[in-house]
Formats: C-alpha cells, structure tokens, sequence
C-alpha cells in the first residue's frame, strides 16, 4: 500500500537500508580481495553476490563441498560460464 511505500522512504528507514548496503559492500570486497590474493579468478561486483571462475573439476568439488556445509552456492550450466560459481555475500 502507499502507507508502506511512504514508511520506506523515511529517513530512519534509508540509513538502516544504506547502513546494510555499506556492510554488504565491505563484506564483499573483503571477500573478493581474498580470493583474489588466493589465486582464484573474481569477476568484477557491484552486486551481493561474487561470480568466481575454477576448472570445471575445481568448481564440482567446491560446490560439494560447500553445499555438504550449509554454504549456498550456485554453478552454472552454460558454456560460457563453465567452471564459474556465484556466492551470495553474507551480511
């Protein structure tokens, strides 16, 4: 409804979404960075999310591994995103 629109865009509520949006953004160049500094190809983000690329082989047992742990991880089928995994940044 507009009442819940208008409460969205009062100013206590922008500074709590740009305060979770800051985080986010800390949160993933944080992890980026330390991909990165591991050897691991990292596209580059503006999103919540970090798009990696491994060998094929790499990124199967990565996926496995990490789904067998709780982490949520995507893998791709198509050709050109073949090896790449996609990570939700956490907050």
């Amino acid at each position: 409804t507009l009442n819940i629109a208008m409460c969205a865009l009062e100013d206590s509520n922008q500074k709590e979404m740009k305060n979770y949006c800051e985080v986010i953004r800390r949160n993933r160049i944080t992890l980026s960075n330390w991909l990165s500094n591991s050897g691991v190809e990292v596209f580059p983000s503006e999103a919540n999310f970090l798009l990696m690329r491994f060998s094929q082989s790499q990124a199967k047992a990565i996926q496995s591994f990490l789904s067998k742990n709780g982490i949520l991880i995507r893998g791709f089928t198509e050709v050109e995103l073949q090896g790449c995994l996609r990570i939700t940044i956490p907050y």
